[in-house]
């Protein structure tokens, strides 16, 4: 079915602007997601949120985001607010998958800014993510950097109370 429904039936939208691949990563849905990419179904397409199938796959499924990636999605591709994959993948808890995305897109991505002048480490830091802020420091991230706001990862991570993310951004 999906060989004779062509590009135009993969990449519908509905009133949302969700395409199938959006409502297949929503509710997790690995093997159909990988079906429909594999029949060319456009992985970069935002809905009226502006929101990919991969942003929503991040939310449910680690090994479909690394489908997606594999796939050839870019880990850099920012959203809406100007952060990357990788950026949301700091503060998740997903860390083999942010592992995973600084091997495959390089460390090109580790100093990247939003549109608040924030890196991964920020958003590691703000979070507590301690595990996300030692594998950025391992890749070489720079922990210097200031916000928009005038403020670095460990500014940040003192603020919210992450004392054992502020000795590690101290001491290294």
């Amino acid at each position: 079915m999906l060989e004779q429904s062509g590009d135009e039936c993969l990449n519908a939208r509905d009133k949302d602007g969700s395409t199938p691949l959006h409502y297949a990563a929503s509710v997790g849905r690995m093997k159909s997601c990988k079906i429909l990419l594999k029949h060319g179904c456009k992985k970069n397409i935002r809905d009226n949120h502006g929101r990919t199938a991969c942003d929503l796959a991040m939310l449910f499924e680690t090994d479909l985001l690394r489908a997606y990636v594999r796939a050839g999605l870019n880990p850099t591709e920012t959203d809406i607010h100007e952060a990357s994959l990788i950026h949301h993948t700091a503060a998740s808890e997903m860390f083999d998958t942010l592992h995973f995305m600084l091997e495959q897109s390089g460390d090109e991505c580790l100093n990247a800014r939003d549109k608040d002048g924030s890196t991964p480490l920020h958003y590691a830091a703000s979070v507590g993510r301690m595990k996300s802020c030692k594998i950025l420091l391992k890749h070489g991230c720079k922990k210097s950097i200031r916000d928009n706001h005038g403020r670095t990862a460990c500014d940040l991570a003192m603020l919210f109370g992450y004392v054992d993310v502020v000795e590690l951004l101290r001491e290294n």
